[in-house]
């Protein structure tokens, strides 16, 4: 039992703070760097980067609620885990507690998830049916606490109104975090204050 079973609203709060704290670093980090001549490639770039950035701030935060427990936080875009010998492992951030158990023939340690504790999609694509997709993930997992990622628009109910009929029949908490698009990072409010409609729970 780590201080993290079960998930608190505290434990919550605190994932969506680092959530948006990585996103400001992202936005500063992406104005000191030279811009990509191919847009797509530019805002795939910034996304990744927003990736890295929020793996570094979960994996400090999950380690220091689970002292003597091991927690990998699997990420797309950060770097390989020598344990599980990958990045990705089904999710865009995925954050587990792990162990190991001997493999039948040569008791080699082989490593395995004993508890997933935060699954999060991201999908800043202008396009409902992607971030769909990307939801029908979190729904197939059964983690404490899921988090969707979208780019934040003025048509926000086209987002969400699948997005809620698709969670359902699912147990919470389930959170839709409204972000500026990578295409609008050089704009100066997109390091403004926290905007009152950059969260939606859906469960």
């Amino acid at each position: 039992m780590t201080k993290l079973d079960p998930v608190s609203d505290e434990i919550t709060k605190q994932v969506l703070s680092i959530i948006w704290q990585s996103f400001r670093k992202a936005v500063q980090k992406s104005r000191n760097k030279p811009r990509i001549n191919s847009v797509g490639a530019m805002h795939r770039a910034r996304s990744a980067n927003l990736l890295r950035i929020l793996q570094v701030g979960l994996e400090k935060y999950y380690q220091s609620l689970s002292i003597g427990h091991k927690i990998v936080v699997f990420c797309g875009s950060g770097p390989r885990n020598r344990d599980f010998r990958r990045n990705e492992f089904l999710y865009d951030i995925h954050v587990c507690e792990y162990d190991f158990v001997p493999s039948g023939v040569k008791a080699t340690p082989i490593p395995f998830v004993k508890k997933s504790f935060l699954q999060l999609e991201s999908e800043f694509a202008n396009n409902t049916r992607e971030s769909l997709v990307d939801f029908s993930k979190l729904v197939c997992g059964l983690s404490d606490l899921k988090i969707m990622l979208l780019p934040r628009s003025p048509n926000r109910e086209h987002y969400l109104a699948p997005l809620r009929k698709a969670a359902l029949d699912l147990e919470g908490p389930i959170y839709a975090v409204f972000l500026p698009h990578p295409r609008d990072w050089e704009k100066s409010q997109a390091l403004g204050r926290i905007p009152e409609d950059w969260l939606e729970r859906l469960r």
